[in-house]
């Protein structure tokens, strides 16, 4: 569908006629009808508008201003509420009819019967909006110069809207059309020279607002002291010369006065955006997010990293005889900022992160209307609506933290936790909120993935189609057998393909280092896992770990334990990076799961022990540069060597293992647990007892890899033999059991 805007005015023909003409002939076979919708100025809660009204077919009919039905409607409904609020209230009792006066909200005016005064008002209502519906239709002036016209293909829809329909380049303005509710209706016929110059006028409003900014707070933080509050308000002094006061105002007043401003500030700029023109709430929100982040890269980057520089280094900028020096002065002064900008990632950052998971904000509110305003169970669902996400105050300040990332990544590495951990929260908090508190209120044409699922008469036509390449770009209409609708993982479907080769690039140096350094944070922590390092990171312990009990267990125990934690959010870790890479499948990412961590214990248990225990052993051998040959001679007399150990790894790994998966002492002892305390109906006993399915990406490596060990050892131990049939005749009795 097409909005067509600015439709010029013809004597002959009304407007619905000019619009079917003028497509008719010049989209003759594509053109098939266009939309009669009903608009008032008013966008109502949530972007809806409850005056539209869509008309298919080849009705000619075209946009209406409806603002006056509007205002009835909704006058309708508030009438409507409180008569169902005298109702109940009649109800509960039956012996007292409930009274109402007619003036002003009920305070003063003649006092009547609420329920006959409520019940003769909508209908008088009634009235009045079939009047004026009657009157919008035959009214040639309440028709606006602007029509949804839809097209009998694709096609025919994005050659309309992408070109120019006229001579004259302001009339017959063409643009994909929003839904209708994510149409902002008041921006519908504003002609295209007013909205040039709204646009223009809004620019040099924008520019001085975000560089002339800090004036009006300086002036504002001027008077949020003791003097300043002194002489507009002189008699307040003996209140303010009070210590507790004043130190309030010394310390909290400019920084709340800046507060004040950033709060008003996405609303101002969501008012510039209306202001603009822009016909959609999405198109509001992305306009506003954009003017945001440059407000906010401009006064809060660049205006601490390029002020700070100058201050600093006042007299080189003001000796014009050193202007080749400012690229370095600035340069310098980027690193210099870092901990400010660690500061500021902290208490704005993890601070909002932390506010929008409290969201003590919505709560007040609520029980303030709850309490005060809540008449009727449409009110109190009103009361409780969540309300979106803040799409333009949310979204550039993570653009802005992304690039303060990008910025300190290389000169400050200490810089990255921060972030990460900024990320993390962010991506588990709004996940939440939108999954489970929040409403989608406007899907944006533009938000549908560019994915789709195909379906072929033969199996020989799907086959052609998933196994070659559609176009003579290859990084387009990328074409695979689809999973099933259960098994597919949605979060990747809109991955492009050049993001997708850089992530999965990223992930295979992420696994390369994850492999072969693994050891390196594992012996930091088991350096800490000792009595010696224990109690010089808590000295106050020492008393109870010098106790016998307690120093044979960390001496024989706590490395181990060390190792066995890093080994159990191993194969956590490996799935979120198979999820980074972009695979469209549950089953894809427990298979690419399953082979990193095949691949991380063949390096870490097998060769690492093989090739690492040949190399002490004989240290002289392999320092020795004169004797390379002998190498292979080396780790092959070591592999018998470590046949014990393996043999050892396989009972107490393997065995254990197996053991532990048929007694499942873990899964028992939670749903217990959630028994005792979470489990309140059926359906929670039946959820605590799901069994859930087998590990397949930490089981089927353990299995290649004793399957490995057989086959090495096989020939050159035989005795290894025996223990690795107990295990396999183990796992296939249990695992078999598990399954059934």
């Amino acid at each position: 569908m097409v909005l067509v805007r600015n439709i010029p005015p013809d004597p002959d023909e009304s407007v619905s006629e000019h619009v079917e003409h003028f497509f008719s002939v010049n989209h003759h076979g594509h053109y098939l009808t266009h939309q009669k919708m009903k608009f008032t100025s008013k966008q109502h809660e949530h972007g809806r508008n409850d005056n539209v009204e869509i008309v298919y077919g080849k009705v000619k009919k075209v946009v209406y201003n409806a603002n006056n039905l509007a205002k009835l409607v909704d006058r309708r409904k508030s009438l409507q509420n409180w008569l169902v609020y005298y109702e109940n209230k009649n109800t509960r009792n039956p012996e007292k009819r409930p009274r109402t006066k007619t003036g002003f909200l009920g305070l003063w005016g003649k006092a009547v019967d609420a329920i006959d005064y409520y019940t003769a008002e909508i209908e008088k209502l009634s009235k009045e909006e079939a009047t004026e519906r009657e009157r919008l239709v035959s009214d040639p002036k309440a028709i606006m110069p602007a029509a949804f016209v839809s097209f009998r293909t694709r096609w025919g829809a994005a050659v309309c809207a992408q070109t120019q329909q006229s001579s004259n380049p302001t009339l017959w303005l063409t643009e994909w059309a929003p839904e209708p509710r994510d149409v902002y209706w008041s921006n519908l016929a504003i002609p295209f020279v007013e909205l040039t110059m709204r646009r223009l006028i809004m620019a040099v409003a924008f520019f001085f607002l975000t560089f002339f900014f800090m004036i009006p707070i300086a002036f504002v933080q001027s008077l949020a002291n003791i003097e300043g509050i002194e002489k507009v308000v002189p008699f307040l002094k003996p209140l303010i010369e009070k210590e507790v006061v004043s130190s309030f105002i010394k310390g909290f007043l400019s920084g709340i006065a800046l507060k004040i401003f950033m709060i008003f500030l996405p609303t101002i700029l969501m008012i510039m955006s209306k202001i603009e023109g822009y016909i959609s709430i999405s198109a509001l929100e992305r306009k506003s997010a954009a003017k945001f982040y440059l407000f906010i890269l401009v006064n809060v980057f660049l205006a601490n990293v390029i002020a700070g520089a100058a201050f600093e280094q006042l007299n080189t900028f003001v000796n014009k005889e050193t202007p080749n020096k400012y690229p370095v002065i600035v340069g310098t002064a980027i690193p210099a900022k870092a901990t400010f900008f660690i500061t500021y990632i902290m208490l704005d950052g993890w601070a909002g992160v932390a506010s929008e998971i409290l969201r003590l904000k919505p709560l007040i509110i609520y029980h303030l209307k709850n309490t005060f305003l809540v008449k009727t169970e449409q009110d109190r669902e009103q009361a409780m609506d969540p309300g979106s996400l803040d799409f333009a105050s949310s979204e550039p300040r993570i653009q802005l933290y992304f690039l303060l990332g990008l910025v300190y990544s290389v000169v400050t590495p200490i810089f990255l936790p921060f972030l990460v951990v900024f990320f993390s929260l962010s991506y588990v908090v709004f996940r939440h909120q939108e999954a489970t508190e929040r409403e989608r209120l406007v899907s944006d044409p533009k938000a549908i993935m560019p994915a789709a699922f195909v379906s072929f008469r033969t199996r020989w036509g799907a086959a052609v189609c998933a196994q070659t390449q559609q176009s003579s770009n290859p990084t387009l209409w990328l074409t695979e057998w689809a999973p099933e609708p259960r098994d597919v993982y949605w979060s990747n479907l809109a991955i492009p393909f050049v993001e997708l080769t850089m992530r999965r690039l990223i992930m295979a140096v992420a696994f390369f280092f994850l492999t072969f350094f693994f050891m390196i944070p594992i012996a930091f922590v088991q350096s800490l896992a000792n009595i010696e390092g224990i109690e010089k990171v808590v000295p106050f312990l020492k008393p109870l770990i010098e106790k016998e009990v307690v120093s044979s267990f960390i001496k024989g125990f706590l490395s181990g334990i060390a190792l066995k934690i890093f080994m159990i959010f191993l194969p956590t870790i490996l799935m979120i990076m198979s999820k980074i890479e972009g695979y469209i499948s549950i089953s894809a990412l427990e298979r690419k799961s399953a082979a990193k961590f095949y691949l991380f214990i063949l390096v870490n248990v097998f060769l690492a022990n093989v090739i690492a225990g040949a190399a002490f052993e004989q240290l002289n051998t392999f320092v020795n540069k004169e004797t390379p040959n002998k190498y292979p001679v080396i780790v092959g007399t070591a592999i018998p060597a470590k046949a014990t150990f393996f043999i050892t790894y396989i009972m107490l790994d393997g065995w254990a293992g197996v053991a532990s998966e048929i007694l499942r002492l873990k899964p028992l002892i939670i749903y217990h647990l959630k028994n005792t305390f979470l489990v309140k109906t059926e359906q929670d006993r039946e959820q605590a007892m799901d069994p859930g399915s087998l590990d397949f990406a930490s089981s089927e490596p353990r299995i290649q890899l004793y399957f490995l060990l057989g086959l090495v050892y096989s020939v050159v131990t035989p005795i290894f033999l025996p223990f690795l049939v107990v295990f396999f005749s183990l796992s296939y009795v249990v695992f078999r059991h598990q399954v059934h």
